[in-house]
């Protein structure tokens, strides 16, 4: 299989899984693993998060430029304020997180904790007269639990979405935070490995041309525009913990195939 051919399958299932809540990180591991892409596994994953990264921002595209306004400056506020969590650990534990790419085992658990969420923690449905609006310290809470997201498997937006609607959020604007949040997170974490790549240790292990990895990142937004447009879809009819079960099963087969080999 050629190089460009691999980058594009695996911009597919960037695309596909970045917004269903059944971790994107823990799927391309997977893939890169069967890959056999052995050095380049969180660098290629954060090339493709940014081509997500752009479908976010080219389906709230509006609520993006609503942000613009004095009227929005609270949102604002409460973006920054949930994204202040990740600092930590998207700094000081980038080498961790590295080591952690390479333990399949960790994905699986991650799988299956994404799954519990969606089935025990996520609240299908919210009335029009219970909704809670997001606060500062839901916006933090919200910011912790996107922190879990550093781990393959466990899932962003399922992490955020699920525990905004158990706090009492209409599923709508969890979503819409959720999505927002990422935009920050996402690309805070581009930034630091777009340097790190350049540093001398990294770039001699990085072996993708940036050609391919330009054809990953337009595929990766096209997939994810789709995709993002059927979860809002899905969000609508309440259905998310579907994704629970497939989440259970793709993580407990991780874990029996990591047995079974060792």
């Amino acid at each position: 299989m050629t190089e460009t051919l691999k980058i594009v399958l695996l911009a597919i299932v960037q695309g596909v899984t970045e917004f269903l809540p059944i971790s994107s990180s823990g799927h391309l591991n997977l893939l890169q693993r069967g890959l056999g892409n052995e050095h380049d596994h969180l660098f290629i994953s954060v090339v493709l998060h940014s081509g997500t990264l752009a479908a976010i921002v080219v389906c709230y595209r509006h609520e993006i430029g609503a942000l613009m306004q004095p009227k929005n400056r609270r949102m604002i506020g409460l973006l920054l304020i949930g994204t202040l969590p990740l600092a930590f650990p998207g700094l000081l534990l980038r080498p961790l997180v590295k080591e952690i790419y390479h333990e399949l085992w960790l994905t699986g658990a991650g799988l299956i904790i994404t799954g519990i969420v969606l089935l025990f923690v996520h609240r299908p449905a919210v009335t029009a007269a219970t909704p809670r609006p997001i606060t500062w310290r839901t916006a933090i809470f919200i910011g912790l639990m996107q922190c879990l997201a550093i781990v393959p498997g466990i899932s962003r937006s399922g992490t955020t979405i699920g525990i905004a609607t158990r706090l009492g959020i209409d599923t709508a604007t969890a979503a819409k935070f959720s999505f927002l949040l990422a935009i920050p997170a996402i690309a805070s974490v581009e930034l630091i490995e777009t340097i790190a790549r350049y540093s001398q240790a990294d770039a001699a292990a990085m072996s993708v041309p940036p050609g391919v990895l330009t054809i990953g990142f337009v595929v990766a937004m096209v997939v994810g525009y789709l995709s993002l447009s059927f979860l809002l879809h899905i969000l609508r009819r309440g259905k998310l913990s579907y994704f629970g079960y497939y989440c259970l099963a793709a993580g407990a087969a991780t874990l029996v195939t990591q047995l079974t080999n060792n």
